[in-house]
């Protein structure tokens, strides 16, 4: 009764896939994995588990299930290894070697998932400069989402953000949809060599919580990269 049960579970999942609901399908594995345990899974299994929480950018969930995967997965399965590639990119905030990672030759079930991981890690990026910046080059912007200037020329469109293009250098004039939430703005850098702190930095602003004094007011804060001043601003 129990192997039948099973049988059915994976078909459930086999389906979810299938009509790209991922958020069932991630229930799913977490309940095929409690059913049987990681010993008893397939590579495969594995492969598509990891990826649907590298999907949800569940960082910490996908290090505990490469981590709790058996030694065979990870020697035999050359695509959960070259996922988990994928997986430790975005923990060390490295946006573009995460893409880099994702040109692997991925197998038919999990090559529309790696796709719908681009589209997810572009949705966070596009979050996270919207956050930080209030002007930004085209070429700075393309380079952090790894795409062409074409197609953040595009983006931005869609978006209803506007290119200023007055000088040699076309920037993407943010515009923030929040009001009464901190905006974190940091002056226009353009030497690409600083994309990586720049990074760094987008984590700090992540993980940052407000200080706020007795009185009640928020804290300004300023912080540097490479000697360039970056301060934040409440609105």
């Amino acid at each position: 009764v129990m192997e039948s049960y099973v049988s059915d579970e994976k078909q459930v999942l086999l389906e979810l896939l299938q009509q790209r609901q991922y958020d069932e399908a991630l229930d799913a594995c977490e309940k095929l994995e409690l059913l049987n345990g990681p010993e008893s899974q397939q590579e495969g299994f594995f492969a598509v588990y990891l990826t649907l929480l590298l999907i949800k950018i569940d960082l910490d969930n996908a290090r505990y299930l490469w981590k709790r995967a058996p030694p065979s997965i990870k020697h035999k399965s050359s695509e959960f290894s070259a996922l988990w590639e994928i997986g430790k990119k975005l923990w060390n905030r490295d946006i573009k070697g995460a893409y880099q990672a994702m040109l692997h030759d991925w197998s038919d079930t999990v090559k529309p998932l790696v796709d719908e991981l681009k589209a997810a890690v572009v949705t966070s990026s596009l979050s996270l400069i919207r956050k930080v910046y209030s002007k930004i080059s085209v070429q700075i912007m393309s380079e952090l989402l790894n795409t062409t200037p074409e197609e953040i020329l595009l983006e931005c469109q869609r978006l209803g953000w506007n290119i200023d293009i007055s000088t040699n250098i076309s920037y993407v004039i943010i515009e923030s949809s929040t009001t009464k939430e901190i905006k974190e703005k940091i002056n226009i850098i353009d030497d690409t060599k600083l994309l990586k702190q720049l990074s760094d930095y987008v984590y700090h602003l992540e993980k940052r919580t407000l200080r706020v004094d007795l009185s009640g007011k928020s804290t300004d804060a300023k912080e540097t990269v490479s000697g360039t001043a970056i301060s934040s601003s409440n609105s």
